[in-house]
């Protein structure tokens, strides 16, 4: 058996790739996916293998991409291979982004093959030496831990890489040893693409002047970054799901954790970096299964940072990422400087800041949480609102998401409200002038007769009220006079007393928290 096909067999057991599973081979005739297709095609009696083969036409290099079709036709049929193949249609050589774009059109296409033919694997035939300039290419960039770790051996979803232990001069001499034909790329010479200068021109230079061995050496690294990002990851998932715990515990209380009334942030305690830590010696490093992670949460509203300064500054990175890939549904075009600046939004503020993400999102700040919104094309209108509050009975106010019940009791042995989102009023006094409206700039409120008043303004900043929140605020008042903010103050006017004879109990609480309404619904 040649290097090559033990390379790929081990690969394969590795994966877990089962007898009898059919593998669809991603063939477009050059050394790479030819020398798989044949070693797989050498390896299918032993291990019991099924195979298929797909083949992508980009059409950008007019007789070579016909010319190539034609080759791998005759090869799958000279192996007895069945095969799929279809043409490229909207790609043009000058278009921008072309990489990128031919790229996610062959991966529908080999995905739609699969899922035609029943293929339970899509092998694809990158290298060592494709690792070794992918993760210099990602260094050169820019490139975090997580981008350092290179192509995963599997995943995501049905994709393996059985060669990604075989360098390119071992499968060239497999094919020579085999006599066997394949088709060079031209575009592959072009100065053009930075994949081509790395591989033609900076690898070689530094091989024979720097660092004999280098591509080995990176390929290594690639893979000792795959197994510390795979711990790592676990550790945030973990993270992640304990403090999206306690936010929802927060949330399903009174009011919510955002609206009037909320709670103290700081009343849970979440994860030092030992209890994130866990017992390491317990988790499953195979990670969830493929795809989970990429799995779209509509309900996922938010994220607690409250305590995250004392967590290990890796863990912090890859919460963040975790938290986006999970809220978005993939971190697609989020580089590392978009994660280390909301990692110093987090850290260090501001309390309201936000930060801006691919796709017109933007990740915000709401002092002891993060939240991601789409960007606005400008400032949406608020919904001015003021109503009367019924009593006895209950007001619904839609634009604050706030319902208010009120309702009447005998004075005696009634002293203070149970918590403060209820607020008592001496009925004779209140009478029927109770209303609810929206914050307007330049409100005050006197907390106690002779006092100064305070700006609301203040009093939002020194309960964390969010700012997109305050404009719809429900601010309640008594024949103009501002008397209560739900959850934060009461003014002294009405309250109760020995000569109160009737008590109105208003108290407030949150649609969103009674409906469990998602904050955000991604289209």
């Amino acid at each position: 058996m040649h290097a090559v096909e033990k390379i790929v067999a081990q690969a394969l057991a590795r994966v877990g790739v089962e007898r009898g599973e059919l593998v669809l081979v991603a063939l477009s005739g050059g050394p790479d996916s030819v020398a798989l297709l044949r070693a797989l095609s050498a390896l299918k009696p032993d291990l019991r293998l099924r195979l298929c083969a797909a083949h992508f036409n980009h059409r950008l290099r007019a007789e070579e991409s016909e010319r190539d079709e034609t080759f791998v036709r005759g090869l799958c049929e000279q192996l007895a291979v069945p095969l799929a193949v279809e043409a490229a249609s909207g790609l043009s050589a000058g278009a921008p982004n072309l990489e990128e774009r031919a790229r996610a059109l062959r991966l529908d296409f080999l995905h739609r093959a699969a899922a035609l033919r029943e293929a339970t694997r899509i092998a694809l035939g990158h290298n060592r030496d494709d690792q070794a300039e992918t993760i210099l290419m990602r260094l050169l960039r820019g490139a975090g831990t997580a981008g350092l770790k290179g192509m995963a051996p599997a995943g995501p979803g049905r994709l393996v890489r059985p060669l990604l232990g075989a360098s390119r001069r071992e499968i060239l001499s497999y094919l020579a040893a085999l006599g066997a034909a394949w088709m060079a790329d031209s575009s592959n010479r072009s100065p053009a693409r930075l994949r081509n200068r790395i591989r033609h021109e900076l690898i070689p230079l530094l091989e024979a002047r720097y660092a004999s061995g280098l591509s080995r050496r990176l390929s290594a690294l690639g893979v000792e970054m795959e197994h510390l990002d795979r711990l790592v990851t676990q550790l945030a998932r973990r993270e992640l799901a304990r403090r999206l715990a306690g936010l929802a515990a927060l949330d399903a209380g009174s009011l919510g954790a955002r609206g009037p009334g909320n709670r103290d942030l700081g009343d849970l305690d979440f994860c030092a970096a030992t209890a994130a830590a866990g017992d390491i010696s317990g988790l499953e490093l195979g990670g969830l299964p493929a795809g989970e992670h990429d799995t779209r949460e509509a309900g996922l509203g938010g994220l607690r940072i409250d305590g995250l300064e004392r967590l290990p500054a890796a863990l912090i990175s890859a919460l963040i990422r975790e938290f986006i890939a999970r809220r978005v549904g993939s971190l697609r075009r989020v580089g590392r400087a978009h994660i280390d600046a909301i990692v110093r939004l987090c850290l260090a503020g501001p309390p309201n800041g936000r930060v801006s993400l691919p796709g017109r999102l933007n990740l915000r700040r709401e002092y002891d949480r993060i939240v991601i919104e789409r960007a606005a094309a400008g400032s949406p209108a608020i919904s001015a609102f003021d109503v009367p509050i019924i009593a006895p009975g209950v007001t619904l106010v839609e634009p604050a998401a706030m319902r208010f019940d009120a309702e009447l009791a005998l004075a005696e042995g009634a002293h203070l409200p149970p918590t403060q989102d209820e607020a008592w009023f001496d009925a004779r006094e209140a009478g029927a002038g109770l209303r609810v409206r929206n914050f307007r700039p330049g409100d005050r409120i006197t907390l106690t007769a002779g006092a100064s008043s305070r700006k609301l303004k203040e009093l939002f900043q020194e309960r964390r009220v969010p700012r997109p929140q305050r404009a719809t605020f429900p601010v309640v008042t008594l024949d103009g006079e501002i008397v209560w903010l739900p959850g934060i103050a009461r003014s002294g006017r009405a309250l109760v007393n020995a000569d109160s004879e009737m008590v109105l109990k208003l108290r407030a609480d949150s649609l969103i928290a009674r409906r469990q309404r998602p904050v955000l619904a991604l289209s």
